[in-house]
């Protein structure tokens, strides 16, 4: 079982909720294939976004948790967290989490590029999902 988190809240406006649905539909595409539990993590903060009250609708086309994560600093207790859940991978991290955040990590901003082709690949898979 792959376990991949997703982390909203550095995706605080629309397009980027977008972003994160696109990737969970695609993942929840093969998730039977792969075995891929994906959950979503939050910091509390972000209860207060505009944003908050619209993440069910974005994430109910895809095999999501629905029972979110909250973390308070990305600095105190993400880390353990994250470890405790035997998350494998956070999937859309758009910022630095630090050179040794003991989870991996992907799509810090210069990742774009670099996993393209996997990105592309969730994309494809998002449209059979649909159809």
């Amino acid at each position: 079982m792959l376990n991949v988190a997703l982390m909203p809240q550095y995706f605080s406006w629309a397009g980027g909720l977008e972003f994160l649905r696109n990737l969970s539909i695609g993942l929840s595409a093969v998730s039977n294939l792969y075995q891929i539990n994906i959950c979503i993590i939050l910091n509390h903060s972000f209860k207060d976004s505009p944003l908050f009250p619209l993440l069910d609708d974005y994430f109910k086309q895809s095999n999501c948790s629905k029972d979110y994560i909250y973390y308070e600093s990305a600095q105190s207790d993400l880390a353990n967290i994250l470890i405790s859940r035997k998350v494998d991978i956070v999937l859309a991290v758009n910022g630095d989490l630090g050179a040794n955040f003991p989870v991996p990590l992907m799509l810090e901003r210069c990742d774009l590029n670099r996993h393209r082709e996997f990105y592309r690949l969730l994309l494809l898979n998002t449209v059979v999902y649909k159809q």
